[in-house]
């Protein structure tokens, strides 16, 4: 500890006109001197007097404040100071000057080091309860612990760091421990118990206090809650899970029971696999209509306590072709407008019976529309983020397992457009179909060789695009099951443009016809040199018989093959 010091300085002086200790004056002069006192230490906030001699006798002082802290009052004049230390976070120093002014006019002056030692005091800790505004504590609470009213006794102190701690009590969790407030939410307790916390404060010159505070938690009526879990929907023949690991208990202890309350007439067996365990599942029935059933969780703590709980599950009809795509129509509409599904007048539409009816966003592999499914890939048929577009180069339909071209936009005019520009148009011709004929035109696509639907197959494959080699026109019934007959917003097509983008104008050629691999019957069997094949206008989804030297666009679909799956 720095000694406090009040110090008086008599200097006496052996010839008349030689300087103090440190002067600056010229040495011309030679009948005027100062001396300001020898160097001294004193502790911060502490008073000290600073005394000087001058010699002639009868000028004036004046003092400054040449390096150190900022003191008070300076410059000020006098031979005598009575002055208190500046408070300071360290251990620091300060020189002040005195200069002289003898009454003969010469100016001369001297310095004096002072050392100020800090003196920190530190901060003193106070905790209270400020949340709820009561003193019993049950469960459920929000309990908030305040240091608002801690205080560092520095005049220029404050508080920078607050850390709590749980010195015991029961399991409590906290979002945060390092600020002024600590909240936790008051815990399930079968018995009254003390929680005690410690608080450690910090100021800002490293000086560190702590204080402990207590508080009573009291214990609840009720000291098990069972929890079934939400209510969901399944299809029949589905596997449904039944979750009470939401449940809570006093001991963070207990066992479940699960029995099934409400079931279909049609139903004889029980559905549940296990009903002893807290996480199980059950096998949705077979059911003509839409069904509900109902099962209820009885939940168990060791000391005998129980509660219980119940869920409802919505049981749906199987889609008829499971593996294909509905019309994503989930409206209902009377002769004039749109009605309320479940109509009694108009009864059994679209939007009620399809897979659109029931299907939900949670149970699907990737997103889409309605019950539609796609998950966007990569040039090596990865999957990706659904709101990527830099990369996006081919989509997978999740509901058939195929995998879809996406077009590249359109860049350039026929024939100078890459090879898989949606611009581009063919004939129609497949190897594997006899009667056909190659084309013979090369200037409505990208092709050396010709534009046909076959050539435009062998040069995609030939590219490895999108991780595969088996690219090929799709079925009648592969194209109609992407078309989407409901709302798709900012598209007056049928596919969604979010996974199919870049579809054809029909300004260019007139139509927006895409290729299926479907010839017609009919038009086969009325003259073998006259083929149609079914092409599909992306605009209204209608079906068209287009002869096979007319020119449309294309849409190649492939298989996942096994190393995919």
């Amino acid at each position: 500890m720095l000694r406090r010091a009040s110090l008086s300085v008599v200097a006496s002086f052996l010839l008349l006109g030689c300087v103090g200790g440190g002067s600056d004056s010229n040495d011309r002069v030679e009948n005027a001197s100062v001396n300001a006192g020898t160097d001294f230490s004193v502790e911060e906030k502490a008073d000290f007097t600073l005394s000087a001699v001058g010699s002639p006798s009868g000028g004036t002082f004046t003092w400054q404040v040449i390096e150190g802290p900022n003191m008070e009052g300076f410059p000020q004049e006098g031979q005598d100071l009575s002055l208190t230390a500046p408070d300071v976070k360290a251990d620091t120093s300060a020189i002040l000057k005195v200069e002289y002014l003898a009454p003969s006019g010469v100016l001369v002056s001297d310095t004096v080091n002072i050392a100020i030692g800090s003196r920190n005091q530190l901060p003193l800790p106070l905790i209270e309860k400020i949340a709820p505004d009561r003193d019993v504590l049950q469960y459920k609470d929000e309990v908030t612990l305040s240091a608002e009213s801690s205080t560092d006794p520095d005049e220029n102190g404050k508080i920078i760091e607050y850390a709590w701690q749980q010195v015991s009590g029961p399991s409590l969790t906290f979002e945060r421990n390092d600020q002024v407030t600590l909240s936790f939410i008051h815990p399930l307790l079968s018995a009254n118990e003390t929680a005690r916390f410690k608080l450690t404060l910090t100021d800002d010159e490293g000086g560190e206090s702590s204080t402990e505070f207590s508080l009573t938690l009291y214990k609840n009526a009720q000291v098990v809650f069972a929890d079934a879990g939400e209510d969901i929907k399944v299809i029949e023949f589905d596997k449904g899970q039944l979750d009470a690991s939401g449940s809570l208990s006093s001991t963070r202890d207990y066992s479940c029971l699960w029995e099934q309350l409400e079931r279909p007439k049609t139903q004889l067996d029980d559905l549940i696999s296990d009903a002893n365990l807290c996480q199980t599942t059950f096998t949705a029935p077979d059911v003509d209509i839409a069904s509900l059933l109902k099962f209820q969780v009885t939940v168990t703590e060791p000391g005998g306590f129980t509660d219980k709980d119940s869920m409802e599950v919505s049981v749906q009809r199987r889609a008829v072709g499971e593996n294909l795509n509905d019309t994503g129509q989930q409206r209902c509409f009377n002769s004039e407008a749109v009605i309320d599904c479940e109509n009694e007048t108009f009864p059994r539409q679209d939007a009620e019976l399809g897979r659109d009816s029931f299907v939900l966003n949670e149970g699907k592999t990737g997103s889409g529309l309605a019950a539609f499914d796609f998950t966007k890939l990569d040039e090596n048929a990865r999957p990706i983020l659904d709101s990527s577009t830099s990369n996006f180069s081919c989509v997978k339909d999740n509901n058939t397992g195929l995998i879809w071209e996406v077009k590249q936009a359109n860049s350039a005019i026929p024939p100078n457009a890459p090879l898989r520009d949606t611009r581009n148009t063919y004939t129609w011709y497949l190897t594997n179909y006899p009667n056909g004929t190659p084309g013979t035109d090369i200037s409505s696509c990208s092709s050396s060789v010709r534009c046909d639907t076959q050539i435009y197959i062998n040069e995609v494959n030939a590219t490895n695009y999108c991780g595969g080699r088996n690219w090929r026109l799709p079925t009648f019934i592969e194209m109609i099951g992407l078309f989407n007959y409901g709302e798709v917003a900012g598209s007056s097509y049928v596919l969604d443009p979010t996974y199919f983008p870049n579809i054809a104008n029909p300004n260019w050629t007139g139509s927006s016809l895409y290729w299926t691999s479907q010839p017609s019957i009919e038009g086969a069997s009325d003259n073998t040199n006259l083929i149609e094949a079914y092409a599909f206008d992306m605009l209204t989804g209608e079906t068209v018989e287009l002869e096979q030297d007319n020119k449309a666009y294309i849409r190649l679909v492939r298989e996942v093959s096994n190393n995919e799956e």
